[in-house]
């Protein structure tokens, strides 16, 4: 048999969901119907004519998501248990926000610590956790505890669809439009600086460390765009890079995509750490990650009005035959960079 090592982290998800799907197929009693199954951002199950239940999960592990030794002169221990409290609970309403117009509404967190960890810092974080539910006005409904030697942080999320139906990520067609929500490639170049110690060459470097540990989930603009004037026809979150994302878009959808790099917005701040770190935005770009924006497609018609309302959305490219792949183009020249992509196995 394989290890886990040789198949990696994708083809083990599929395996989970295959599985999933044969025991969705079993007959039960069960007063539910299953709208989204397993393999999106959030599985949608509706309970009754009027009720969708949303739900999601997601895990953060010591050593894989993040160090404690991130603490430095500009960020104390404290901080960064706050810190990682807060991204835990933003992970999992960035998923709700991938499906449409959902309303959290509990949250149940899972802590494994070991017991040399201060009760400061686990003040800390579930402070982060509590303060942004308490801004998105969600209960937070308990949890469990378990000794472990490495920290692990675990959050489900329950809440309900408030539209009539939920965004997916099969439903984008040849000759449309994929755009984003916002800048991609901030949160990486706020784990290089963690990881490796920088010191900080201005203050706006330090908001590349906060879009690592301090990202804002994206309900509103999904709210947006639920709404028909500015439809999106399907959609992800940005949690993996930008390259990851695509494909499996292109796998769910059946399409492919031609995405237009010089038409990419390029922030300042990005600019500058990619020069001073003899780094291609480009390729921070493509395989980052973390940014947890939108990754959406939808009608050339409604780009105008989205980008009216939702201001810092640009637009990436357009959405191919399947046969056309993933193309990144210069002009009219086809680029590569190299993969800075993460993957668990």
């Amino acid at each position: 048999m394989p290890k886990l090592s040789r198949i990696g982290e994708f083809s083990l998800i599929q395996k989970i969901q295959n599985w999933c799907k044969k025991r969705e197929k079993i007959k039960n009693s069960k007063p539910y119907k299953i709208i989204v199954p397993t393999g999106d951002d959030a599985f949608v199950a509706k309970l009754t004519s009027n009720t969708q239940l949303v739900v999601t999960t997601d895990t953060m592990v010591e050593g894989t998501h993040f160090d404690l030794n991130w603490k430095s002169s500009y960020l104390s221990l404290k901080e960064l248990w706050y810190c990682l409290g807060y991204k835990a609970m933003a992970m999992n309403l960035s998923d709700c926000a991938a499906m449409g117009h959902v309303e959290p509404l509990f949250a149940f967190a899972t802590l494994g610590v070991n017991g040399d960890i201060s009760v400061d810092c686990v003040d800390k974080l579930y402070l982060g956790m509590l303060q942004l539910a308490q801004k998105q006005q969600i209960l937070f409904a308990g949890g469990d505890t378990i000794r472990s030697e490495k920290s692990i942080i675990s959050i489900t999320v329950v809440g309900k669809l408030k539209s009539s139906f939920p965004i997916t990520r099969c439903g984008a067609k040849v000759g449309e439009t994929i755009m984003a929500t916002g800048p991609l490639g901030l949160a990486y170049c706020g784990l290089k600086i963690l990881n490796n110690k920088e010191k900080l060459k201005n203050s706006s470097w330090k908001s590349l460390v906060y879009k690592q540990l301090k990202p804002e989930p994206k309900l509103k603009e999904s709210e947006i765009l639920i709404n028909k004037d500015f439809l999106a026809t399907a959609m992800i979150d940005t949690s993996d890079d930008l390259l990851t994302s695509l494909e499996i878009l292109k796998e769910k959808s059946s399409v492919g995509f031609e995405i237009q790099l010089e038409k990419v917005p390029i922030p300042e701040v990005l600019k500058n750490y990619c020069l001073k770190s003899h780094l291609s935005p480009y390729q921070i770009l493509i395989h980052g990650g973390e940014d947890y924006q939108l990754l959406f497609t939808c009608s050339p018609n409604k780009v105008k009005n989205i980008q009216k309302k939702i201001a810092s959305s640009f637009v990436l490219g357009k959405v191919k035959e399947k046969s056309f792949g993933i193309q990144f183009k210069m002009g009219e020249k086809t680029v590569q960079f190299k993969n800075l992509g993460f993957q668990h196995f």
